[in-house]
């Protein structure tokens, strides 16, 4: 790649009606070597996910099987695009997630469309993980109305926090 990019460069600085074209060449070499680092660089939802540790099973007591009391959580990767699942026992939910990405403080931001709700949202979440490899979710919002359901790591409808959660193999559900 470098080789061509000499060669264009070496060709843009060529005069053209006697002027010379040595600093647009410069210019367009380092946009190209910008954009050709950004798409290098970008990630899709899965495997942000997947190096981030979320690709799994998750529960706060994997002892415990999956109930309408006790939701086990799953982030799966089917023909590679990132999905969240609700196992409830006697059902189970499946949602698509849009995008996630790593932000500065290294928590995890995902957004997850909910398309089987009624009415459907758009809700972003962000994750935080412990040393431990657990996990829990320190926001949850509607991306169209803002309303939380969690923030700072507390329940909007009962004030309590949060719980770390633990990945479960698939023998306890």
């Amino acid at each position: 790649m470098a080789d061509a990019l000499r060669e264009g460069a070496e060709l843009m600085t060529s005069t053209f009606a006697g002027r010379s074209f040595s600093r647009l060449a410069a210019a367009a070499l380092l946009a190209l070597s910008m954009l050709s680092s950004v798409a290098v660089q970008a990630q899709t939802a899965a495997q942000v996910a997947r190096d981030w540790g979320l690709v799994g099973t998750w529960s706060d007591d994997c002892s415990i099987p999956a109930s309408r009391q006790h939701v086990w959580l799953t982030y799966a990767v089917r023909d590679g695009k990132l999905y969240y699942e609700q196992e409830l026992g006697d059902s189970r939910t499946s949602s698509q997630i849009a995008s996630a990405r790593l932000r500065a403080d290294g928590n995890l931001e995902i957004v997850i469309i909910f398309s089987a709700i009624s009415p459907p949202q758009t809700r972003l979440n962000v994750n935080t993980r412990d040393a431990n490899g657990r996990f829990r979710t320190l926001i949850s919002k509607n991306i169209d109305t803002d309303e939380h359901s969690i923030r700072d790591g507390v329940f909007a409808h009962n004030g309590k926090q949060t719980n770390w959660l633990s990945r479960c193999s698939r023998t306890g559900s």
